[in-house]
């Protein structure tokens, strides 16, 4: 502990140390004086009007924005040039003790009609870009996922993976933190489920924070993945139609995203519209350890065909009082149905070598829908470092399901459903709403500081009424949950030569507190917690061969969520009960990472990260055998553990119409076996791998084709084991109509390899399980811009 407060106070001797050098620094952002949208790979050049052997340039970033560091007083001239605009120079630029940082705000280029009438500029983004913190992922580039949702995206995203049943990791840690623009979703622990019926087509970016500032929430102990919706901000008026259909099953999506800015106003609207059939199969085999046990094994099918559809709507208004002054208005609308079938086969086998069989049909009906608003008021000063916005949102939320079973019975002596639900209704409803306001403001050589206040209320109401098979009584279960969290951040930052930092602190106050349809308490906690963080990173090496090295630490809080507490006992599956526990603790985490990044250009990028992660209270599924052949799972805090692991990506420009996006990932974590687990098939070590490639081709006619695929190594949790899976798809995109229109056409899991195969294990008992969704998809897409 001394020899971790003596280096913590050598990092910060070091960061103020360097807070007085190369104070002196030009910086603004290049856009399209017609569209308002960053223009990316912009030559900006920088002489000075008194020197003429000073002579030095950058290029834009992928948002247009660019920086000159390191600079002397005196007077400056910039000049901007970008293939299919007008060159543009700004002269009398002044630095000065008064002004030691000037801030163009945003440089408009007018278009060149000369230029654009003989070269078609296609803008393309990279695949990735790397931040202090954080990785952008742009989706423009993705054309195999045609007709697709989120979840398709993420499963090519570096650090990220989605697992059995759609569940979301990020290198190893299922307790990922999902924002949408910023902001919480609802039902947080079924993100999942949400991400699945997002289109790909709406996704602008995604944005994976493994190790966040303190100026996010400190809920994720895995991290927090941001979806950035798109939202259009071109001058006049401005349509983006889209649709595609797809085969086997069918699926079909319409698309149109609109918008109209002119002067000060902007106005945008998205609506999406999604329809289709799905198919999967389930196969479980189960054995009973347990010789007092009357059933010696089981074997069960379920065989489920689904009829779903959606409608989502995302509108705003946007106000520029002036260039550093806006207001925008927000909403958001989802409605989805979904109506599904199972027919689930089961066959006992007794110890008396006898068979019972029976089929359970469920018929099964989903009503989903959300409503929400968001006000955000942002003002930007002089100064880079001195901004203020205020946000705020609320959305309500309800979830239906109705679920009808029907059992038939070969074996007249069959007690294989005997007690199981017969009429489940689950009404689950939620009003969620938070206000907050961010400051940022200079303090000299010091950089800058941020600071601000966050108050989330959440509210989620379930009821539950079932009946049953035989002479169990009917039953009635309401949970009434409220959460609230207060919190405060405070944040110092700065970038000097090469050297960028950003050390905070965020105190949390959290309470939740579930009563039942008696008013009695179910739940209850209140606690208070401080989450430090730190984040460094320099930046060396030449322009051909830019270097740079990044330091990062927090510490996280895993929150037990509405599922993981809710006492209401799930009968969706007869023979797998899912039950949650009220005197769940939350999970604590320390997080680091150093991380190196190596750059050619666009030619080669390549970084390597070494991370480690220690927790405390770790929750985990806990499987347990009922009634025979019955298993019910729940929540529990079962030990300490600690992860180490390595993860590289790679982008290759392989020649000017061949690129290649890959990353691996290889961790290790032990688990603290409790000292009452003796007799309990549990697994302390899970040492696994995943790696992920995409090739990009650009090839004559206007033809773009993409290939991607990943593979996920067997991996370990402490009750289940899940073996290998993997994919590849491909897509092909033809521009036509002057670039104006594309045709796309993709094969998701070309090779229908995708299935998850896994085995829980428990202390009388091992099940088998393999699913088997419809993955090999074949989607037709069209997209017209005017």
């Amino acid at each position: 502990m001394k020899q971790f407060k003596l280096y913590f106070f050598l990092l910060i001797a070091l960061i103020y140390s360097q807070a007085v050098l190369g104070q002196y620094r030009i910086k603004g952002k290049v856009v399209d004086g017609n569209s308002g949208e960053g223009l990316s790979f912009a030559n900006v050049v920088l002489r000075a009007t008194n020197d003429a052997s000073f002579f030095t340039g950058v290029v834009s970033e992928l948002d247009g924005s660019f920086q000159f560091k390191q600079l002397k007083t005196g007077t400056y001239e910039l000049q901007i040039s970008v293939i299919g605009f007008k060159t543009k120079k700004i002269p009398q630029l002044l630095l000065s003790e008064a002004q030691p940082v000037l801030n163009l705000k945003k440089i408009e280029l007018k278009a060149d009609a000369q230029v654009l009438s003989e070269i078609q500029v296609t803008a393309e983004r990279s695949y990735m870009e790397t931040k202090l913190g954080k990785k952008i992922i742009h989706v423009g580039k993705d054309i195999s996922t045609i007709g697709g949702a989120a979840t398709e995206i993420l499963q090519m995203v570096p650090s990220v993976d989605i697992g059995v049943k759609g569940n979301i990791s990020i290198r190893g840690n299922n307790d990922v933190y999902i924002l949408i623009d910023g902001k919480d979703t609802p039902f947080n622990s079924s993100a999942s489920a949400i991400l699945k019926r997002i289109p790909a087509s709406s996704i602008e970016k995604i944005e994976v924070i493994t190790n966040p500032s303190a100026k996010y929430d400190a809920y994720g102990v895995g991290g927090i993945i941001n979806i950035v919706l798109k939202k259009k901000q071109k001058n006049g008026f401005n349509v983006d139609l889209s649709g595609s259909i797809g085969v086997s099953p069918v699926q079909g999506e319409v698309g149109i995203n609109t918008n109209y800015r002119k002067n000060k106003w902007n106005t945008f609207v998205n609506y999406t519209f999604s329809a289709g059939k799905d198919q999967q199969t389930e196969t479980s085999q189960g054995k009973f350890l347990d010789i007092t046990n009357p059933i010696r094994s089981y074997r069960q099918i379920d065989r489920s065909n689904s009829d779903a559809s959606s409608h989502m709507l995302l509108l705003g208004t946007s106000y520029d009082f002036d260039k550093n002054t806006m207001i925008k208005i927000d909403g958001f609308v989802e409605k989805d149905l979904e109506n599904s079938n199972t027919q689930q086969l089961n066959t006992s086998l007794t110890l008396a070598n006898t068979q019972q069989r029976a089929t359970l049909e469920n018929a099964n009906k989903t009503d989903f829908s959300i409503l929400g608003t968001s006000v955000t008021f942002e003002k930007e000063f002089d100064n880079p470092y001195h901004k203020l916005s205020l946000v705020g949102y609320a959305f309500v939320s309800d979830w239906k399901n109705q679920s009808t079973f029907n059992t038939q019975n070969t074996d007249l002596q069959n007690t294989i459903f005997d007690s199981s639900v017969k009429l489940n209704n689950n009404d689950q409803r939620g009003f969620n709403y938070e206000i907050s306001g961010d400051y940022l403001f200079p303090v000299g050589v010091l950089g800058a500081l941020d600071i601000g206040v966050e108050a989330n209320f959440m509210k989620y109401k379930n009821i539950q009424n079932s009946t049953f098979f035989g002479t169990q009584p009917a039953l009635s279960q309401v949970v009434n949950l409220k959460q609230s969290k207060s919190s405060y951040y405070l944040m110092n930052m700065s970038e000097i030569a090469g050297f960028e930092y950003n050390i905070g602190v965020r105190v949390e106050q959290y309470s939740v507190e579930g009563r039942d349809k008696n008013n009695t308490k179910v739940v209850t906690q209140n606690y208070l917690r401080v989450f430090p963080n730190i984040q460094v990173g320099f930046s060396f090496g030449s322009k051909k061969l830019p270097q740079s090295v990044q330091f990062t630490y927090s510490k996280r809080i895993r929150r037990p969520e509405y599922e993981q507490l809710n006492p209401v006992i799930d009968y969706s599956n007869p023979l797998s009960l899912e039950q949650g526990n009220p005197q769940l603790l939350p999970e604590f985490a320390h997080s680091l990472e150093l991380a190196y990044e190596l750059s050619l250009g666009k030619k080669f990028e390549f970084q390597t990260t070494l991370f480690s992660r220690t927790t405390t209270n770790v929750i985990q599924r806990r499987i347990q055998l009922i009634n025979q052949n019955r298993t019910q799972t729940t929540y529990v805090n079962f030990s300490d553990s600690r992860s180490m692991g390595l993860e590289n990506t790679l982008n290759l420009e392989v020649t000017p119409w061949w690129e290649i996006s890959a990353s691996a990932t290889l961790y290790k974590t032990r688990f603290a076996l409790p000292v009452n687990s003796q007799g309990d098939q549990l697994q302390p070590i899970n040492q696994t791998w995943s790696a992920k490639m995409t090739h990009n081709f650009r090839l004559p006619g206007k033809f773009k084709v993409q290939l991607k695929g990943f593979y996920n190594a067997p991996e370990n949790e402490i009750q289940i084991r899940t073996n290998e899976y993997y994919t590849m798809n491909i897509g092909i995109k033809k521009n036509i109509l002057r670039d104006k229109g594309s045709i796309n056409l993709a094969v998701t899991d070309v090779f229908n390899t995708l299935q998850y195969t896994y085995r829980s294990l428990g202390q009388d008992f091992t099940l088998d399980t393999t699913s088997k969704p419809n993955t090999r998809r074949v989607s037709l897409g069209f997209r017209y811009k005017f």
